[in-house]
């Protein structure tokens, strides 16, 4: 006696990867003008990310590329509102937060 063996394979579709700040802080948030802020951020689940900002009175400025990990020091001599922007590859999904920093 012979038995048949049917085995069935699903194929699944490709995930969705979900995009997450996991954390975006800047250190100090208070400082002169001048003095040195370093963001930190922490992301998952992206491909770019960007950094936008626009000091107080001042043009918008941007720089992109940057790891989905990572630090960066910066001087601000006004108040400004820096923005962590994420994308996922697919251009699906995407995050913002935003830290500000003050400077009196």
């Amino acid at each position: 006696m012979y038995r048949t063996v049917v085995m069935l394979v699903a194929l699944l579709a490709p995930q969705k990867h979900t995009v997450e700040i996991l954390s975006f802080t800047a250190t100090p948030t208070h400082v002169v003008p001048g003095g040195t802020v370093t963001l930190e951020w922490t992301t998952r689940g992206v491909e770019t990310v960007a950094l936008d900002w626009m000091p107080k009175g001042e043009h918008s400025q941007h720089r992109a590329g940057l790891p989905p990990s990572g630090t960066l020091a910066v001087q601000p001599k006004v108040t400004t509102r820096y923005v962590l922007n994420c994308e996922a590859d697919s251009g699906n999904s995407c995050a913002s937060q935003s830290v500000t920093v003050r400077v009196p």
